[in-house]
């Protein structure tokens, strides 16, 4: 039998599983609970984001590997590549726990003074823009990983 390079069926579900835990803790600090992620799998499949493209497998196993690098290169894609999969599935992710009652309150915004809003609208900017400049220069290595 000739190996595609594509994952088999279990294979695919557990990859995707695996994703969906990783990215649940980079957006929302913590651990999903195990309906969340199925219904990430259950999303991905539905939404024919289960069986990406040669070019996509690096950047997504790369990030599967190494969580700590997610925030980089989801920065960089955003600029380089806004419609990778691995931003796709992320979008899935978010979607879920921000309808998630139990994640809702990481996303209503509460009252700040504008002083301090200002702080933090310039402290994300900045650290948004490092994250860009790492995730450009990690992009070229992580999309090149099989």
């Amino acid at each position: 039998m000739i190996d595609s390079g594509e994952p088999v069926e279990g294979d695919s579900t557990q990859i995707l599983r695996q994703e969906a835990s990783i990215y649940a803790r980079y957006l929302s600090g913590g651990p999903a609970p195990p309906e969340i992620i199925e219904r990430h799998v259950d999303a991905c499949r539905k939404l024919l984001l289960d069986r990406p493209a040669r070019e996509e497998q690096g950047l997504l196993a790369f990030a599967r590997r190494h969580p700590w690098s997610l925030p980089a290169l989801d920065a960089a894609c955003s600029v380089i590549r806004p419609e990778a999969m691995l931003r796709k599935r992320l979008f899935v992710m978010l979607a879920l726990l921000e309808t998630s009652p139990a994640h809702a309150p990481l996303f209503i915004a509460t009252p700040r003074r504008r002083l301090a809003a200002v702080g933090r609208l310039v402290l994300h900017g900045v650290s948004a823009s490092l994250k860009v400049v790492l995730g450009l220069a990690l992009y070229p290595v992580a999309r090149g990983t099989r």
